[in-house]
């Protein structure tokens, strides 16, 4: 499934959470607020508050991601590609 995260938080580092070893899940892409987009990105990567995610995982993966991302869960699924 693919879903977006609006990330409502501090600023982040992939690295800094696990992203595919505690949550098995892959960063696709960010989406900054200007709509410029960063693909693939590095386990460095930043996110900042008002950047989405898009992600591919499992459901329940990317409910825990999106709880750490932002605290009211704001899980788009407009997009799912399932």
């Amino acid at each position: 499934m693919v879903f977006t995260l609006y990330v409502a938080g501090a600023v982040v580092q992939f690295k800094d959470f696990g992203t595919r070893q505690n949550f098995n899940l892959i960063i696709i892409a960010i989406k900054k607020p200007d709509g410029g987009m960063l693909f693939n990105p590095s386990f460095e990567a930043a996110i900042m508050p008002g950047d989405t995610a898009i992600a591919v995982g499992e459901e329940e993966n990317l409910q825990k991601l999106a709880k750490i991302l932002d605290p009211k869960v704001n899980v788009d699924r407009s997009k799912d590609k399932s």
